[in-house]
């Protein structure tokens, strides 16, 4: 029970909950026009805006103070890591409600919003080890004009497959590549996160 007030009051304390509330309301608008009106771009743009918000929610903009405090990084890490989880259940359930058959597959379309959720998890909690105190916003608009740029000029489409469409794309291949980067993510984070822990860092 301490753990969780801990956690809750730590939550209200640092999280970016204007940008967490804008970037779900952004993801579920631009499922509804997936279903409405079925187009790659509208499925990348909101798996862009997923990943965008998770890679804010582990900025530490006071980072020169709060990294000199008892309480580590990795544990502030893995505090930010459940609404984290929290936005890509909403992903995965937002997809579930839409009807895709005319973008691709549900199953898949949702394993990419929640890779690419961990995956800017990932290069946030990498890059914030590195000493960058909020490197979020790089890290969102950087993976969003990569994607981008993979769906509109990809020479290698036939081995990387990051966002096939329709009923003949290589969705399998997809998943395959999308659950890979997340296992890499998780790992990073993981490594991150064990760099810095020490015993003191429980509230």
């Amino acid at each position: 029970m301490t753990l969780a007030l801990t956690m809750l009051r730590y939550w209200l304390h640092v999280l970016p909950l204007p940008t967490l509330a804008t970037g779900v309301s952004g993801a579920a608008v631009l499922l509804l026009l997936v279903d409405r009106w079925p187009a790659l771009m509208l499925q990348l743009a909101g798996v862009g805006v997923a990943a965008g918000t998770a890679s804010r929610l582990f900025d530490e903009p006071a980072a020169s103070v709060v990294d000199t405090l008892p309480r580590a990084m990795w544990w502030r890490t893995m505090a930010r890591m459940v609404p984290a989880a929290l936005l890509a259940a909403a992903w995965a359930l937002g997809v579930s409600l839409v009807e895709m058959d005319g973008v691709g597959r549900n199953d898949v379309i949702a394993a990419q919003g929640v890779a690419a959720i961990v995956l800017a998890a990932g290069i946030t909690t990498a890059l914030r080890r590195r000493g960058q105190a909020a490197p979020g916003l790089a890290v969102g608009s950087g993976m969003l004009l990569v994607l981008t740029a993979l769906v509109l000029v990809n020479p290698l489409d036939e081995w990387v497959p990051l966002f096939p469409y329709g009923g003949h794309g290589d969705w399998d291949g997809s998943l395959g590549m999308w659950t890979s980067a997340a296992a890499v993510a998780l790992l990073t984070i993981a490594g991150s996160c064990m760099e810095g822990r020490h015993p003191r860092s429980w509230p």
